[in-house]
């Protein structure tokens, strides 16, 4: 993925704004007007690629979050995914406009019911000579319901999750090529905790001898790594560092991603697990 440049602008809750809708056709939204903004929300930041030469459109990358927004008669709050339930921040919901980040993200409602940002235009960094970027996000309605299951993660080790509820989905994607990063967040201690898979190309059911970024695997990078207290506590680093594991495609769909897997890091200690993905909203 031509992508690079975005892993420096992670933060789902980052960004400044555009006036028009995204080449995001597939997902229809769900309300024509949101009266209420109770419920669960795509966050989609876009970046579309341009030509410094010519000003020819190349590509765009997106990267999809979930937002749980709550509004009453006092205030409207919203949190992060994996963080419902345990942290909520004020947002400032207005006719036309909602904004988030302490004001600094401003949303103005759109007439199909979504709200975006206004566009910032030619994003360029020093290592990128021949390409900028234009940046904005969307918000768009999935269900007037909180939604924070997209799947199931379990973890057995020295670091020991099990979580079948309260399972978010990260994604990174582009129009130019198959690449895609999936990251299941759930709540761990007191911050999360991840699981990330990069693929190349879309895998098959079966085992895998998994060994990070070899040439040509459809499974290119494969980790686990969470900023808790108790896993830097126990790990000693915010990463397990993978180096080879087996890891076993159980479905590989449009719709769902699962599978187990096992390893061995740090001083001999074993870890297993499963996962299962639930791709679409």
């Amino acid at each position: 993925m031509k992508a690079a440049y975005i892993f420096v602008l992670l933060s789902v809750l980052t960004g400044c704004g555009h006036d028009n809708n995204p080449p995001l056709e597939e997902n229809e939204p769900l309300v024509e007007k949101s009266e209420d903004m109770s419920g669960t929300w795509r966050h989609t930041q876009v970046h579309e690629y341009y030509s410094v030469e010519t000003n020819e459109y190349l590509y765009s990358d997106f990267i999809e979050t979930t937002l749980v927004i709550n509004e009453d008669s006092e205030e409207v709050r919203y949190s992060e995914c994996w963080e419902y339930g345990k942290d909520s921040h004020i947002a400032i919901k207005t006719e036309e406009n909602f904004s988030i980040n302490y004001g600094d993200t401003v949303f103005t409602l759109n007439d199909d019911g979504r709200y975006s940002t206004q566009e910032e235009n030619n994003i360029q960094y020093s290592d990128m000579t021949s390409t900028y970027f234009n940046r904005y996000f969307m918000l768009e309605k999935i269900s007037s319901d909180v939604l924070t299951d997209k799947g199931l993660l379990v973890l057995s080790g020295p670091v020991e999750v099990t979580e079948y509820n309260h399972v978010c989905l990260w994604q990174m994607y582009s129009n130019a090529d198959d690449e895609r990063i999936y990251e299941l967040q759930v709540p761990y201690d007191d911050s999360w905790l991840d699981v990330r898979i990069n693929l190349m190309s879309t895998p098959g059911a079966g085992e895998i001898e998994y060994t990070p970024y070899t040439s040509g695997a459809s499974l290119y990078s494969f980790s686990i790594s969470s900023n808790a207290t108790n896993f830097w506590n126990i790990v000693g680093s915010n990463t397990l560092s993978i180096d080879t594991a087996i890891i076993n495609i159980i479905e590989s769909t449009d719709n769902i991603l699962s599978g187990t897997y096992s390893f061995v890091v740090n001083n001999n200690e074993s870890y297993s697990g499963e996962f299962q993905m639930e791709l679409k909203n």
